[in-house]
């Protein structure tokens, strides 16, 4: 059957131009490429000074302040804001981001990717590597004249010591592509089946969060899922300049890795907002996701270099970083362009239960050869109760909650799963395109 539209229209992909002249300024720097005047005919330009411009104030740029870069704006680094940092942000302090902290870098954009379109194509990159070192890629197809895009993160578990470690991939290639299926079907099969679509694979074992590169993760592996988007985001944006929506969806560990890194695809996307659709990954606080297994598992995936800039709240040191960092997207989420989140969960999830147990008696069982303790009966419940009361009246944020102890909903039938009245389908689409469903849905 076609998936229902809700009033979603697919345009050509022109508009939204302004936001990639932006980004290219801030990646501009001093332009010392300027031939030397001649000193030999004083300039030839009648303004006496010998440098050629014609300005009079003998620098050779022609602008007339003096400075040499030819921006008129006297700060000599070429960039127009006058700050002199060179960066075109105008708060002089060298990241690129205009808030004058100098914190944040700047997203610059890089070459886009050039591929057949309405073909699924496996696209190399050298910067991405996955656990076994070796370096990956992604999948992405394009749909011309469509201004809509879906990133969608792959599921794989997570691999923070040797129980967790056994099952969770630790390499993926061209190979490994193949036709993607379910959510990701072409045409009817799926809400976004006219979506453009990118596939970012999961092979680091850091739920998309790590920075730990060269091995420097869990027992010498290479652990940098996060470095990995940062790599396929330089290329994504760029190669679709005409988009006007984005939704960042992800599957259990892609999942967790869609909302962890929520707020820098938004600051890479600029003006075009991107929502976020995220499969059995709830971003929990403490005790459900104890400090020690947060210092831990920050330890082991570099959460230092991957942790939001911005997030003054985030102690890495401290273990408390997952909640700050949520409640900091939760600032612009539904503000800036209408953004949604999107949780799916199980009342009872056993798969991700079986992790956080591992936080369990301050990590009593963190290295324990064998699978950790269950957690006990109704704790997660609880966290997912707490979850709701903590993003009450956020426009931007919301559940659908099925009872039972399953992991991952988007890989069935989405109008099979129901939720009083709603089903998967109508929330799914809710995400995509706001509306009446967009509100938490529990079953008792």
């Amino acid at each position: 059957m076609a998936w229902a539209d809700s009033g979603s229209t697919i345009r050509g992909s022109g508009g939204r131009i302004a936001l990639w002249v932006v980004l290219s300024l801030g990646a501009c720097g001093d332009d010392s490429s300027r031939a030397e005047p001649d000193p030999t005919d004083g300039g030839g330009d009648g303004d006496l000074t010998g440098a050629g411009d014609g300005a009079g104030d003998g620098d050779g740029d022609g602008d007339g302040d003096g400075d040499g870069d030819g921006d008129g704006d006297g700060d000599g680094d070429g960039d127009g804001d006058g700050d002199g940092d060179g960066n075109g942000d105008g708060d002089g302090d060298g990241d690129g981001d205009g808030d004058g902290d100098g914190d944040s870098p700047a997203f610059v954009p890089g070459i886009p990717i050039d591929v057949t379109p309405m073909e699924w194509t496996y696209v190399h990159f050298p910067g991405a590597k996955c656990r076994d070192a070796a370096e990956t890629g992604l999948g992405i197809y394009v749909e011309p004249g469509v201004d809509k895009l879906v990133i969608y993160l792959q599921p794989g578990g997570a691999c923070f010591n040797s129980p967790t470690c056994i099952g969770n991939p630790s390499s993926w290639g061209e190979a490994d592509l193949g036709t993607p299926g379910g959510i990701l079907s072409r045409g009817d099969a799926s809400p976004f089946g006219e979506w453009n679509m990118v596939l970012l694979p999961y092979c680091s074992g850091d739920v998309f969060t790590g920075a730990a590169v060269d091995g420097t993760g869990h027992e010498g592996e290479t652990m940098q899922g996060y470095v990995n988007i940062g790599e396929y985001l330089k290329r994504i944006v760029p190669t679709f300049p005409g988009i006007d929506e984005v939704v960042l969806m992800g599957v259990s560990a892609g999942g967790f890795g869609a909302w962890f890194n929520w707020l820098r695809v938004q600051d890479a996307f600029g003006d075009v907002p991107v929502h976020v659709l995220d499969d059995s990954a709830p971003p929990l606080s403490q005790p459900y996701m104890p400090a020690c297994w947060q210092q831990r598992v920050g330890a082991t995936w570099n959460w230092p270099d991957s942790v939001y800039a911005d997030c003054a709240d985030c102690d890495i040191a401290g273990g408390d970083v997952l909640l700050p960092l949520f409640d900091l997207a939760l600032q612009r989420l539904g503000v800036e362009a209408g953004q949604r989140l999107g949780l799916i969960s199980y009342t009872e999830d056993t798969t991700v239960k079986s992790f956080l147990a591992y936080g369990q008696d301050d990590c009593a069982d963190y290295d324990v050869p064998l699978a950790a303790p269950a957690l006990p009966l109704g704790l997660y419940p609880q966290a997912l109760i707490d979850l709701r009361d903590h993003t009450a009246g956020n426009p931007g944020f919301a559940m659908f909650q099925v009872d039972g102890e399953g992991h991952i909903l988007l890989g069935g039938d989405l109008e099979a799963v129901t939720v009083g009245n709603t089903t998967l389908l109508d929330f799914v689409l809710a995400v995509r395109d706001g509306g009446p469903a967009f509100q938490n849905h529990v079953q008792p």
